[in-house]
């Protein structure tokens, strides 16, 4: 599976940084629009939120040590499409070390993009995201029944599965949590 494929090239990345995410560099399935929609996102990230260059904030293919995770999630305040950048504006936040690799990315067949929903929606959670940092909003972690997908998950929109690691010489301190946003992805 080309998954699994990715997901063995970054693990042993992850053993020297905290957070490793995919970039993508190839996408054979990728419409002319979403192409341009995302290069639009992008581009907005980088003037609303991002205070450092981020190469590809939209590739939903991000690895987090343990150690990372606990410390960037509790102070998640977006559920939607800008969580990626929402993320990225954490890691830079906590100069948390973060390494790029090279992915080969299929969108899912189902998967859309809305062209209104990222103008406007996508647009608001950028701004959002900056507001809170403008006001002091990520002073204080949230509690696990505060996080914006907490109320999600009870509604069973939200799917996750933890995997066990693929090799023993994975360190202990390193899990893989997979988590399939359904109720945000679907809807692009």
């Amino acid at each position: 599976m080309q998954r699994d494929t990715e997901l063995e090239k970054m693990l042993p990345m992850l053993g020297e940084r905290d957070v490793v995410v995919g970039v993508r560099t190839y996408q054979d399935d990728e419409s002319h629009s979403r192409r341009i929609i995302g290069l639009c996102a992008q581009l907005l990230a980088h003037i609303i939120v991002f205070r450092k260059p981020v190469i590809d904030s939209q590739c939903g293919f991000k690895l987090f040590s343990q150690k990372a995770a606990r410390k960037i999630f509790p102070y998640c305040r977006v559920n939607g499409g800008m969580l990626d950048v929402e993320l990225f504006y954490l890691i830079q936040m906590f100069n948390i070390p973060c390494y790029y690799q090279p992915v080969h990315w299929n969108n899912k067949p189902d998967s859309k993009v809305s062209i209104l929903r990222s103008l406007f929606v996508d647009t608001y959670d950028m701004v959002k995201i900056r507001m809170v940092d403008t006001f002091g909003g990520y002073a204080k972690p949230l509690e696990a029944n505060e996080q914006p997908w907490s109320r999600h998950q009870r509604r069973g929109k939200i799917a996750a599965r933890a995997f066990p690691p693929p090799h023993k010489s994975l360190r202990s301190g390193y899990g893989l949590l997979d988590v399939q946003l359904t109720a945000n992805h679907s809807e692009r």
